[in-house]
């Protein structure tokens, strides 16, 4: 997986929000696509659960794009 957090920043309203705006880079089975996407993280937890917020979100992109090419 490879991608590059661009920006965060940190809401409090009841909850925590956390939006992380990451340019992810896909590149598998013969496609090369760039995308910039934010990421929302609901009251995390700590730097790991950012991380995998990050991480799902890329496989979810992943998956729809390979979705696309069949």
């Amino acid at each position: 997986m490879n991608y590059k957090e661009i920006s965060r920043k940190e809401q409090i309203i009841e909850q925590k929000l956390v939006t992380t705006t990451v340019n992810f880079d896909f590149k598998d089975d013969g496609f090369d696509v760039q995308k910039t996407i934010d990421v929302e993280h609901f009251n995390p937890k700590d730097e790991k659960d950012i991380i995998l917020g990050i991480e799902n979100r890329y496989q979810s992109e992943l998956n729809e794009l390979k979705s696309i090419k069949k």
